[in-house]
């Protein structure tokens, strides 16, 4: 449904969603944005259906209370196939440092084995990943169905 300046009325202006999409294109599209330079050199994509708020919506749906938007593999764009709803411990969980996106089941098993006795900013610094993440893979609260083999 139109109004008669041309734009699409869908009554979905202030919910989680329509928020969620106006910072994805906020984050990637504005080059005054504090964070657009790691997607314009990094990432730099979002699917060209989703310039429309409701081909977004239409793949994405209501964001959950409590959620945002993720991209699941951070080294790809914004895509239906790439995106979901999540915690914001999942979101830190799969933030980029120093290069890397996220562990692997190889590097959790060495965590929680040969680096054991590191401490948690040593280990994230050879890792390329927070220190956060560090603690949480040997606590088991983040890959906890990884068994160490020791």
């Amino acid at each position: 449904m139109g109004n008669p300046n041309g734009h699409v009325v869908h009554g979905m202006w202030g919910t989680g969603a329509y928020k969620s999409w106006c910072n994805m294109r906020t984050r990637v599209l504005n080059k005054n944005c504090k964070d657009n330079h790691y997607y314009d050199k990094i990432f730099g994509a979002v699917d060209s259906r989703w310039d429309s708020f409701e081909e977004f919506y239409k793949d994405m749906g209501d964001r959950p209370e409590g959620l945002t938007l993720e991209r699941m593999d951070n080294s790809k764009g914004y895509y239906p196939w790439n995106c979901k709803w999540a915690t914001r411990k999942e979101q830190a969980n799969n933030k980029k440092w120093g290069g890397k996106c996220v562990l692997t089941v190889e590097d959790v098993v060495k965590i929680r084995t040969i680096l054991k006795g590191m401490s948690t900013r040593k280990v994230g610094k050879l890792l390329g990943v927070s220190s956060t993440t560090i603690s949480m893979a040997r606590r088991g609260d983040s890959w906890k169905g990884v068994q160490s083999y020791v």
